[in-house]
């Protein structure tokens, strides 16, 4: 029974304010339980000031939090002791001395003791995750229960739990050694009762006489770089278990990527990959621990030592000048060991990381250093603008210092919550401060500048549509922080207001929160065989008390898929992919639905999804040889090429990227994707190749990247310029290195540079020079409105060079400027004329976030990364092109226009529609024009209108699809809507099976027919999966016998008189290239 108030008018309203759930718990203390609310007392229109409030109930508490002469807010601790049938307490507040009524129900219970679970299920089950097990407790809770695990200390797991709701808790152990073969036993203490669960332990001898073998790979030890990889492979045969340590005395110091099963079957033979990067030049050992019997016995000792360890030099950042140009502000630099690095600047509330990678803000470069003009749009009000480098201020200067000041707070006029559907919701805020607002948040959502729909910055209203679907953190609060220019900050929360009026919240609209539970699940395929290739598959899951518009979100380790209501099923239906060769055993998810979340280790078994594969794979392509072209040493430039062998025996190749950087510029990189037609994507070799133009510099080209997937998904990855460039520095990424086979061997890694030297001598220093600049906007207008459907900005510039070709392989990119933010994009070569030097290109940013920048009146755009074949490099800030003659700037207007994002799905029966989008107003002056595929036309008023939304009645009937336009002043974009068709009701599906559905132990009867359980199949679940093992080839006995058992113990033999002699496998042309 939840704990409640029940409010009593007398004289001033009592408001319970306290959060919903918050006292629905078992009592946390031996005698008595204490509950927490939060009351608003209001005096009403003739009722007198308030000036003190008491509570005449004993063991009570009243803590003030807020108040003036009207309103009073506090928190009231009340003490009460237990009582299983409930209880009441009348006339709790007294206001001036008089009472004023407010009557407290509760219910006042003790917590279960002892705790009992209700889950058949006693024993632990092996993870997906490495070394994990785990065991469910259903303990038949109906409230919360305070209360903490206490697991024994040195008994050989790690544990951990944790809870489902009230009544489900996971507990999760960890195997950290291998002596741990007694039983799993830990402590459940609330209420400071203990409860004691045992467990017998899951880790078990056996007879078996496992075997084992170990082997390794590792970069070159004296390789000049910042770390080390080292991969060491563990093969076990008839492991139990399978239990299995692999020990490192120094793993609390390194950066393990893998400690896994990799390969194979953990029934019979598998591998395990341990995977690390050294970055310090200690020894590193491994050994291999495994159960043998009740022995435990150590293998594949190894120890390797890194030579050298080389951080890398040190990116040396001096500051030059800053300069208030007509146009920004600007900071030069001067970088030294140039490498991408970030500045941290500051100004008001304004506060930005800012990363600056080639060629950002690059204009040049004398010798190896380079020169940087960072631009900045800083806002007009008085303030400190401050740089930050790695704690060294750069910059600290006041800007604007004629503006007055600003040290007032915010304030707060309204908010509003309104509904859509259960999971969108429209907040409307209305505030106001004296230089303007500058974001705020609402209930933990962020709302900005761009969110206003009337008003200004100084005074608005602002209105953002949200969907929490899986914001769980939101659904409770009742908080507004509001910030200005200034970085005043103003925080109201539960209430706001002189009247002390009530933040709301989310959950308040959420009649149904906590009422759902899952009724029903079942799969498309629910025992599947991946041993040859992956599949899609479908769940379909119902719940009790069922919102059909909601989402159902099922994550797995590391990808989430969605899915909606399918009216054609009367069920939740969510499409995902399995992949091939994944190790046989449950597949671990979580199902989110209408803020609750649902572990599938909790579920029965009938809900499971399970996995068989008689040979996993999670290895990622591999590189095994390097082949390449002859260096060029000629004028005339010419082709180089790499040749590569990529093997993965059991997934194949399924794509891969190569990246190509130059040594005179290690900046810029060539991206050549694989051409995959007519290849064996088990073994093949490909080739990707470069043109070196003529006249080039001395220069090596070389291998920078490498990224290779196979057709399960599996990625191998590697950033080789420190491997090529043995230059220091560290640019791992987790990822298993394609070269991994071939790292130690120097004479393989130094192929991934070719040299070339056209032997000519270099006499031209000079940049090339941008000489024409074009800046529009849609319909070649020189201004853009960001709050239209037409958003995107357009620059066309020429380059010209007085010496020299403008190289095609360093491309140069723009980026547009506002405040702090950049957005960026490369630009295109649209024509190149070798024999003047001159190259034309043009940058396009497609759909500019709406009101990107307001409310300022323009963006600034910069140009960097001009660049000839004799690498001399240019770029332009926005001062340096307004000095050069061009405009470097765009004009930005802020009409708003009707924009139509999407729409809630509708039925072909005809119903309401919502429309979602930008700038259908906050009158009614907007229309909806429908044009429906039977060529009529009509325009409807909405029935409900906000600026973010509007909700039109009346949609006709049996439409396939039609168009709609918004009209406010002007039309919308056109956006199709196609409604859903719904189906007749499906008939129930009878269930089969004599008995039905194979008996109580093979599956049960539902209203879609038998569901069952593993390992029973069919529509009467009286049929099994059969796994028939690959048949071994015997030349002179022509018969072939496979003995497998039955769940009953019963044992079937299938004898086949085919006497196999070979098999060839064939590629499209009819080539044999696979016999077995």
């Amino acid at each position: 029974m939840k704990v409640f108030i029940k409010l009593v008018l007398i004289f001033f309203g009592i408001i319970n304010l306290t959060q919903k759930g918050i006292n629905d718990a078992y009592a946390q203390y031996v005698d008595s339980c204490e509950f927490i609310y939060q009351i608003l007392l209001k005096a009403e229109l003739n009722d007198t000031d308030i000036s003190s409030v008491t509570s005449s109930i004993t063991n009570s508490t009243i803590y003030l939090i807020s108040n003036d002469n009207r309103n009073y807010y506090f928190e009231y601790l009340l003490d009460v002791p237990l009582n299983s049938g409930g209880g009441n307490i009348s006339n709790a507040f007294q206001v001036n001395g008089n009472s004023i009524g407010g009557t407290i129900e509760y219910h006042c219970e003790p917590s279960p003791h002892p705790l009992i679970n209700r889950n058949p299920f006693k024993q632990f089950k092996r993870s997906q995750q490495p070394y994990m097990y785990y065991i469910s407790l259903d303990l038949g809770l109906k409230k919360q229960l305070h209360y903490q695990i206490d697991f024994p200390q040195s008994n050989g797991y790690f544990c951990s739990y944790y809870d489902q709701g009230y009544s489900l808790i996971v507990v999760e152990c960890l195997l950290v050694a291998l002596n741990a073969t007694t039983d799993i036993q830990f402590n459940i203490v609330a209420q400071n009762k203990i409860t004691t669960f045992i467990f017998p332990s899951f880790l078990k001898q056996s007879d078996l006489n496992p075997t084992v073998s170990t082997y390794e790979y590792f970069d070159y030890p004296n390789s000049n770089t910042g770390y080390k990889q080292y991969y060491y492979f563990v093969q076990f045969t008839d492991l139990y278990g399978p239990f299995y340590q692999i020990d490192n005395p120094n793993e609390y110091a390194q950066n393990i990527f893998y400690n896994e099963p990799i390969s194979g079957n953990l029934e019979s033979t598998f591998t395990v990959l341990y995977y690390t990067n050294l970055e310090n030049l200690s020894t590193h050992q491994l050994s291999t621990k495994f159960l043998k019997g009740n022995q435990i016995e150590t293998v594949g000792q190894i120890s390797y030592t890194p030579l050298v360890i080389n951080g890398g030099s040190v990116v040396g950042v001096t500051f030059n000048q800053f300069v208030n140009s007509s146009v920004d502000y600007e900071v030069y630099l001067t970088i030294s060991n140039y490498q991408s690095f970030s500045l941290t600047i500051s100004q008001g509330v304004e506060y930005q990381g800012l990363d600056l990678p080639y060629p950002h803000s690059v204009i040049g470069r004398v010798g190896n250093d380079f020169i940087l003009k960072v631009v900045f749009m800083v806002s007009e009000i008085t303030s400190n603008f401050m740089i930050n480098y790695q704690g060294t201020i750069l910059v600290n200067s006041t800007v604007y210092n004629n503006q007055p000041i600003d040290t007032s707070p915010p304030g707060l006029s309204n908010v509003e919550i309104v509904p859509i559907n259960g999971y969108l919701f429209l907040i409307r805020i209305q505030a106001y401060d004296d230089t303007g607002l500058a974001f705020m948040y609402v209930n933990l959502q962020y709302l900005t500048k761009t969110d206003l729909v009337s008003g200004s910055l100084k005074n608005g209203t602002f209105e953002k549509i949200v969907n929490i679907t899986n914001d769980i953190g939101s659904l409770y609060e009742r908080s507004v922080i509001l910030y200005d220019t200034y970085d005043n900050r103003a925080t109201f929360s539960p209430i706001y207001g002189s009247d002390f009026k009530e933040i709301p919240s989310f959950s308040s609209f959420l009649p149904h929160l906590g009422t759902t539970q899952i009724s029903f699940i079942r799969y498309a395929m629910n025992d599947i065989d991946v041993s040859l290739i992956g599949c899609n598959n479908t769940m379909f899951i119902n719940f009790t008390n069922p919102i059909i518009n909601q989402i159902v979100l099922v994550s797995f380790d590391l990808i989430s898929f969605s899915g909606i209501w399918n009216p054609d099923e009367q069920l939740f239906t969510v499409n995902f992919p399995i992949d091939a060769r994944m190790f046989s055993g449950y597949i671990e998810y979580r199902v989110s639905y209408y803020y609750q979340e649902y572990d599938s280790r909790n579920f029965p078994e009938s809900w499971k999804l399970r996995v068989y594969s008689e040979y996993a794979d999670k290895m990622p392509p591999l590189i095994t040889n390097i082949a390449t072209s002859n260096p060029i040493l000629n004028a005339l430039g010419g082709t180089i090429s790499w040749t590569f062998t990529i093997e993965d025996e059991h997934n194949g190749l399924s794509h891969g990227v190569f990246c190509i950087s130059s040594t005179s510029f290690t900046f810029s990189q060539l991206d050549i994707e694989l051409d995959m037609k007519d290849k064996n994507i088990y073994s093949d070799n490909y080739t990707i190749e470069i043109q070196v133009p003529p006249g080039c510099l001395a220069q090596s080209y070389y291998i920078s990247s490498v990224s290779l997937v196979d057709t399960s998904g599996h990625q191998s990855s590697q950033d080789t310029s420190v491997m090529v460039l043995q230059n220091g520095g560290t640019t791992w990424n987790g990822y298993i290195s394609p070269f991994m086979k071939m790292l130690n061997d120097t004479s393989m890694i130094s192929k991934l540079s070719i040299p070339v030297d056209c032997l000519t001598p270099n006499s031209d220093v000079t940049p090339p020079a941008i000489t024409s600049l074009l800046i529009y906007s849609n319909d070649n207008s020189s201004s853009i409105n960001l709050f239209s459907n037409k958003r995107s900005i357009y620059i066309n510039f020429t380059v010209q060079d007085t010496e020299s070709p403008i190289s095609q392989q360093v491309i140069p990119k723009c980026y547009i400027y506002t405040s702090f933010y950049q957005l960026e994009t490369t630009a295109e070569l649209k024509s190149f004329d070798d024999s003047v030097f001159t190259a034309q290109f043009q940058c396009v940013l497609i759909d500019v976030g709406y009101g990107y920048g307001y409310p300022r009146p323009n963006l600034l755009v910069s140009v960097n990364g001009l660049s000839d074949i004799k690498m001399n490099l240019k770029g332009y800030s926005s001062d340096d092109l307004q000095v050069a003659g061009f405009n470097s700037s765009i004009e930005t207007v802020f009409i708003k226009q009707p924009i139509i994002s999407s729409t809630s799905p509708i039925p072909n029966t005809g119903d309401q529609l919502t429309v979602f989008g930008y700038g259908f107003g906050i009158e009614n002056t907007t229309t909806l024009k429908i044009d429906y595929e039977d060529s009529t036309t009509v325009s409807k008023s909405p029935v409900f209108l906000t600026d973010t939304f509007l909700i039109i009645d009346g949609i006709k009937p049996n439409q396939s699809k039609f168009n709609i336009t918004a009209i406010n002043l002007i039309q919308s974009n056109v956006l199709l809507v196609e409604p859903y068709f719904i189906p007749q009701p499906k008939p129930q599906i009878p269930c089969e099976g004599n008995p039905i559905c194979g008996g109580p132990s093979n599956g049960v009867c539902t209203f879609f027919g038998c569901v069952c359980f593993y390992p029973w199949t069919s529509n009467d679940c009286m049929s099994q999966i059969i796994i028939i093992p690959q048949p071994g080839i015997v030349p002179k006995k022509p018969n072939l016998d496979l003995s497998f058992p039955l769940p009953g113990g019963e044992e079937v033999t299938l004898s086949g008189l085919i006497r196999i002699e070979s098999l060839r496998e064939m590629t499209p042309d009819k080539t044999a290239f696979q016999n077995i």
